[in-house]
């Protein structure tokens, strides 16, 4: 449950419509064993909204990446909340919502990138310093650039109209979740008589696309398996309120997402290096060298995830999935 109660412009003028939103977004219920699924429904696209409008005022007040990283989880949690609960909610109402949310998350996103890239780059060009400086300088230069270049995106999306409509909408959303009239009655029951069903779903999928890996997968085919671990993760602890035998599930997922993240960094790194020595030639040296430092670190990661995966897919951290009923 939020404290805050406004959001600002970059000039410093509260936002009307993030305040008003705000306000209204932060009524959560409590839980307990009467909690219904709509209720519990209503929890999580709270949380999510409250986290986007929380950290909509905290990037536009501080530079801090920290902060850019919680705006775009805030936005992927949300999406992953429609998408958890879609079998009890209604698709027409959140078709423009979806385009938009995927709209401020590309703005978002440019920027953590740069984020996560510069702390990866950043700590390994100092441990060269006394090597090719300018080589350095220029590798420096391109990241800056870089990140000016998506803060300020970031910054003119936040003053957008579009982006006070995203606001409204979800803020309209937690309000009032757009149940299905056929879901009705199954959302008035109990939430944990039905609420494993909402999981099993992504815990399926994540389960085929592993066991369809082979013995070398691809770059690619790792960060899909990332995807839908965030995914099933973010299920998981949309429930947890209800069931909490779902966070240890939820925690080793998050172990599993955390590594097969810092491997698909090494990725995104080494595309970025190789055309970085493209560009400006003079930093080829320095820019090959560290290319060769994350294709060693992607080696070692690619070493240590089958362990991760087999600890986040025991038997036994799943035995609350099957109390799944029907309705």
């Amino acid at each position: 449950m939020t404290e805050i109660t406004a959001t600002r412009t970059t000039s410093g003028e509260p936002a009307r419509t993030g305040s008003k939103a705000i306000g209204r977004a932060a009524r959560m219920h409590a839980i307990d064993s009467s909690t219904t699924l709509e209720e519990l429904v209503q929890l999580a696209l709270t949380r999510s909204v409250n986290q986007i409008l929380r950290q909509d005022v905290a990037v536009r007040d501080s530079d801090d990446p920290e902060d850019v990283h919680q705006l775009r989880v805030g936005i992927r949690r949300l999406h992953s909340d429609l998408r958890t609960f879609s079998p009890i909610l209604r698709s027409k109402p959140l078709r423009i919502l979806r385009a938009n949310l995927q709209w401020l998350g590309a703005s978002v996103g440019a920027l953590r990138d740069c984020d996560v890239l510069t702390k990866r780059l950043d700590s390994e060009l100092l441990s060269l310093s006394r090597t090719n400086r300018s080589g350095i300088a220029l590798l420096e230069a391109r990241l800056k650039d870089d990140h000016d270049v998506s803060h300020t995106g970031l910054l003119e999306v936040l003053e957008s109209t579009r982006h006070h409509a995203v606001v409204e909408s979800i803020t309209k959303l937690s309000d009032d979740p757009p149940i299905r009239s056929k879901s009705k009655r199954e959302a008035s029951r109990q939430a944990s008589l039905s609420a494993p069903k909402f999981v099993q779903p992504p815990w399926e999928r994540l389960r085929a696309a592993v066991a369809g890996l082979g013995e070398l997968p691809s770059d690619v085919a790792l960060h899909e398996v990332r995807i839908l671990t965030k995914r099933c993760r973010y299920a998981a602890e949309a429930v947890a309120p209800v069931l909490p035998d779902a966070v240890p599930f939820a925690k080793a997922l998050a172990d599993l997402q955390t590594i097969l993240g810092d491997h698909h960094d090494t990725v995104v790194a080494e595309a970025w290096l190789v055309a970085a020595a493209i560009e400006a030639p003079e930093s080829a040296p320095i820019a090959y060298d560290l290319v060769f430092r994350q294709r060693a670190s992607r080696a070692r990661l690619r070493a240590a995830w089958p362990a991760v995966w087999e600890v986040a897919s025991a038997e036994e951290l799943r035995s609350w999935l099957r109390g799944a009923t029907e309705t």
